[in-house]
């Protein structure tokens, strides 16, 4: 019983290891389109999240964890038709990120790498 205590605590460790040791990546996203935002997708280090409809002027925040070596992806749709697209910044293994996104009208997209 004592060595089926131990094996737990070597798995937890090492399932902690692999999953990038708990590095984040908190991503804030703002509508500023003039359109609400039908449904728009990020994607960093095999991860996505989905938000939708977003209006005109609102913002939210999405956390990711587990990061590696990886970049932003964004894909969605405004409700006008306008699609969204694009690929940004890079996230080195074992840093924390606390970015930003700003979309614009005619899909365009700022991003603001915060400090890391």
């Amino acid at each position: 019983m004592k060595n089926r205590g131990i094996l737990i605590v070597l798995l937890a460790g090492l399932m902690m290891s692999c999953g990038g040791g708990g590095k984040t990546a908190k991503v804030a996203v703002k509508n500023q389109s003039g359109w609400e935002i039908k449904a728009l997708t990020v994607g960093i280090s095999g991860q996505e999240k989905t938000i939708r409809n977003l209006p005109n002027g609102g913002a939210t925040t999405l956390l990711f964890q587990g990061l590696h070596g990886s970049h932003y992806s964004l894909n969605g749709k405004l409700s006008n038709g306008t699609m969204i697209h694009g690929d940004y910044g890079y996230a080195s293994n074992g840093v924390e990120l606390d970015d930003s996104f700003v979309v614009y009208g005619g899909g365009r997209i700022g991003f603001n790498p915060g400090p890391h």
